[in-house]
């Protein structure tokens, strides 16, 4: 892998790393954020969908929440850094999908949308969640990518 020097100790892990380095096989760059977003609208999955690949994240898109359950059972649920629902859809409202992405990981983080304004009552009769975790539409870009960056305790990137 690397010429070594007469009498230098041979690390085989250094070499393996050095190799991988230079080779671009191994990058010390952050993993982007992985998302998964749920809304039953689809102009709003959209939108939210292209603001969150634009700053680099993946992003699984679902209107439907049966189908959002679904698939993070199936997935490897430590896979998501964050789920985004919006509150008020068919099937399952946002609480009901929260509560079982919680029964399935209890470290999920969840980001609630609403064109409701009840962030005070909701945050009130829920005791694990806070205000913060709360987003009231109308939501520009800014505002939705700030809060995933909050949300997933990446507040160096938060742009004022």
């Amino acid at each position: 892998l690397e010429k070594m020097e007469l009498g230098e100790k041979f690390s085989p892990t250094s070499s393996v790393w050095n190799f991988l380095k230079e080779k671009g096989k191994f990058s010390s760059a952050p993993k982007p954020l992985t998302i998964l977003v749920v809304d039953d609208d689809p102009s709003i999955l959209f939108l939210f969908t292209e603001y969150l690949k634009s700053e680099g994240m993946i992003v699984d898109s679902f209107t439907d929440p049966s189908e959002a359950l679904e698939h993070y059972m199936k997935s490897n649920m430590s896979r998501y850094d964050l789920v985004i629902t919006d509150i008020r859809m068919r099937k399952l409202n946002g609480f009901e999908l929260y509560y079982r992405f919680k029964a399935l990981n209890p470290n999920v983080r969840v980001l609630f949308v609403t064109a409701l304004d009840l962030v005070e009552e909701a945050s009130s009769l829920m005791p694990d969640v806070n205000s913060s975790q709360f987003l009231t539409k109308p939501i520009d870009r800014e505002e939705l990518i700030n809060s995933v960056w909050r949300q997933t305790g990446s507040k160096d990137k938060i742009k004022e």
